[in-house]
């Protein structure tokens, strides 16, 4: 733009400078020219206020892609500072499992010994239970026995004594 300007005041110089004797044809032609370098001018102008909108849009555009990233990348970092801590956060939890588990293993553990003891203790007494029972079963049938042999030995002891008093009444009957 500005070289055309430089070339239209060079040219209107030398339209200025030219001797007036000089041939009409000429001038016309340098005013011809001049018109059409003025037109171009304005086709150039028109470019350049066309090819400067272009460039605010085209800028805009860029600013409004620009402030979108931004916005994307701080949603993007703010999502992923909370993953981060979510990730922590169920790292801790995962932890806190992992000692909870170990502990009611050994929980576990020891209460399956206590029950094994257990049921030892409860299998050991039952026998001994079982073994009571037998012994008492055979001391009952013992006293049983020693019962029916003391009543026998009783009855005979009556029998004789009562055949005794029978004989002592008798004695007495032939007395009397």
């Amino acid at each position: 733009v500005t070289q055309l300007e430089k070339d239209k005041e060079e040219l209107h110089g030398q339209i200025i400078s030219i001797d007036s004797s000089r041939d009409n044809k000429h001038l016309e032609a340098l005013l011809g020219e001049k018109v059409l370098l003025c037109q171009n001018l304005e086709v150039l102008k028109a470019e350049v206020k066309e090819l400067r909108a272009e460039r605010e849009h085209y800028g805009a555009q860029a600013e409004n892609v620009q402030r979108i990233q931004v916005r994307q990348m701080n949603e993007t970092q703010a999502a992923l500072r909370s993953l981060e801590a979510e990730k922590q956060s169920l790292k801790l939890q995962h932890e806190r499992l992992e000692n909870e588990l170990h502990t009611a293993t050994e929980q576990n553990d020891h209460l399956n010994k206590k029950l094994h003891k257990a049921e030892r203790e409860v299998h050991s007494l039952t026998s001994k239970i079982d073994e009571l029972k037998h012994s008492q079963k055979i001391e009952i049938d013992n006293i049983k026995l020693e019962a029916a042999r003391t009543k026998n030995d009783s009855e005979k002891d009556k029998d004789r004594i009562q055949s005794q008093l029978n004989g002592n009444k008798s004695i007495e009957k032939f007395s009397t």
